[in-house]
């Protein structure tokens, strides 16, 4: 079974249609815009005059029953009201009382997950298709043992990249941050994967105790460097090759928020 699919030859019309009810999102959102130049959370940073957060729940909407924000204590009286106005009561918040990484952020959302499938999305990629995502939804439901589907897409000067044996097996994930060489090119994700539930939290459970699951100079346990625990088995991972760069693009500085929103102009 292969592990890696082009969204160009994907074929979905086959399938059946998913449904909502079978997913929840969950979106860290714990960190503030300080390398936007805003003292406020990073997801309630205007783009095109709506904040993160708006962009995110109006992408997500159509494949999602609930959502589940993972937030600091501090933020979220500020982020609360937004959330209400969006939402409704179809959102839960929970909270990670300290920034120890991406990992232990989900972790915290795990009592308030009641769905079989989960999708991650970090709380700043704004610039993600619909399509996409449909995409990966439907290639995640068609296979019975899916632990893991995710998109990346091939690009210079990668902030992550996904080491992979001769069977396109996930053996290794390079994080820039970590790193002391940085790449020429590499396979970067897109900040958004889709989970079977209980096999995201067994492995983040697993993994909480192994000291190589540290960051080597952040000491953070992030998510990413898990994802090699999800593929055992053809089947278990698959993996939606893109080819629109602007996917892979998070806001962190007051640079991307303008390239961001260039493209999603040019969209409209």
């Amino acid at each position: 079974m292969s592990r890696i699919f082009d969204i160009k030859t994907i074929d979905v019309a086959h399938l059946p249609k998913p449904s909502k009810k079978d997913w929840t999102a969950i979106i860290p959102a714990a960190g503030r815009g300080t390398r936007l130049g805003n003292a406020r959370p990073k997801i309630l940073y205007p783009i095109l005059g709506k904040p993160i957060l708006e962009w995110l729940v109006a992408t997500l909407d159509p494949f999602v029953d609930r959502f589940v924000f993972v937030l600091s204590p501090e933020a979220r009286p500020e982020i609360e009201p937004t959330l209400k106005t969006l939402l409704k009561t179809r959102y839960d918040v929970a909270i990670q009382p300290v920034p120890r990484g991406m990992a232990d952020a989900v972790h915290q959302a795990k009592p308030l997950v009641r769905t079989k499938h989960s999708i991650v999305l970090w709380g700043d990629q704004v610039a993600l298709r619909r399509e996409t995502i449909s995409s990966c939804v439907y290639l995640h439901e068609s296979r019975k043992n899916a632990a893991l589907t995710f998109p990346t897409v091939w690009r210079q000067k990668p902030y992550i990249h996904f080491e992979r044996d001769k069977m396109d097996r996930l053996i290794n994930v390079y994080q820039a941050r970590e790193e002391s060489q940085p790449l020429e090119e590499g396979e970067n994700d897109c900040g958004i994967f889709f989970f079977n539930t209980t096999t995201l939290f067994d492995i983040i459970e697993a993994a909480s105790g192994e000291h190589q699951s540290v960051g080597r100079k952040t000491g953070e346990f992030n998510l990413l460097p898990l994802l090699p625990k999800f593929d055992k088995e053809p089947g278990d991972v698959a993996t939606l090759r893109i080819q629109n760069i602007e996917e892979s693009m998070g806001v962190n500085t007051p640079e991307d928020a303008r390239q961001v929103e260039s493209i999603l102009k040019a969209r409209k």
